[in-house]
């Protein structure tokens, strides 16, 4: 059993396990984010993979940094998936919200708790596209749509202390650690040849029948920068990078500015090249780090 250690009432939290990928430097540039933006609540926790050596300018931003308990079910995975079930049981806040690293928030949210505060539960069912508007394609989604799953992104999520969610993760963590057989079983007619997370949740939600703290509208949303989920025509099957195509510039004043829009609300850039050293460098100096 692990010892949660409850620091506060809200915050939010995201697990970076290092792959190929730096992503404890990415959660560094979302803790940077946070404390730029959020008035009320700019704390982010970090779940780690024991070992990890975290820079001390990384532990001076992070609200808490906390190694994953119960062995490393990601350490053969590229991706590092497998280990999200773990969040619920780890954060140490009474009321979450559980997000992907790989994220920047350029507008403060602090509406968003007040208006989560009575509901156990809330899972992001709505993105956006760089033109703000309500993403439609189900390129990446066409599991959730033969298998009749709730159009779920775990990339935001929130949760409080509760049975409700308890069990919700429970369940997640039995789908995650015995993928083949849930998959085998409760998805019968298309399914990913890897676990995702957002697979999983869905899933997890539509067994427990928890459809109903994932239906429109969404509190939760983000701009979710897939390059096929942009509207555009004509551009290919592959999963090329968006920047390839769309000029981006990142101000000294922390605004972003993706094909001369500018940015507001939580960015996916999903690209990690995006967080530079002369994004970060720019964020160190706003807040003075």
């Amino acid at each position: 059993m692990f010892n949660r250690n409850i620091k506060r009432d809200c915050g939010f939290f995201t697990i970076a396990q290092n792959s190929d990928v730096d992503y404890v430097k990415i959660a560094y540039g979302l803790a940077l984010s946070l404390l730029a933006t959020q008035k009320e609540v700019p704390y982010l926790a970090v779940g780690v993979t024991p070992g990890t050596e975290i820079l001390p300018k990384y532990r001076e931003v992070f609200d808490e940094i906390i190694e994953i308990p119960w062995n490393d079910d990601a350490k053969d995975s590229l991706w590092k998936l497998e280990n999200e079930w773990k969040a619920y049981h780890v954060s140490p806040y009474n009321k979450t919200i559980k997000l992907d690293a790989d994220m920047l928030f350029l507008s403060d949210v602090t509406s968003w708790w007040r208006k989560l505060e009575n509901t156990p539960l809330n899972v992001c069912s709505e993105v956006r596209t760089y033109h703000n508007e309500v993403i439609t394609s189900n390129k990446y989604r066409l599991d959730f749509v033969a298998n009749k799953l709730p159009n779920v992104y775990s990339a935001m999520c929130y949760f409080n202390i509760s049975d409700v969610n308890h069990l919700l993760f429970q369940k997640l963590g039995d789908i995650t650690l015995n993928w083949g057989m849930y998959s085998k079983i409760c998805l019968s007619n298309t399914k990913p040849d890897k676990f995702t997370t957002d697979v999983g949740l869905a899933l997890a939600l539509k067994l427990l029948w928890y459809d109903n703290w994932c239906l429109k509208p969404s509190i939760l949303t983000f701009t979710h920068m897939k390059s096929h989920l942009q509207n555009w025509h004509n551009i290919g099957n592959g999963d090329f990078a968006w920047t390839q195509y769309l000029p981006h510039y990142f101000s000294k004043n922390l605004e972003l500015i993706v094909g001369n829009i500018k940015q507001t609300g939580v960015f996916h850039y999903h690209h990690k090249n995006i967080l530079t050293d002369d994004i970060i460098k720019k964020y160190e100096r706003y807040l003075g780090i």
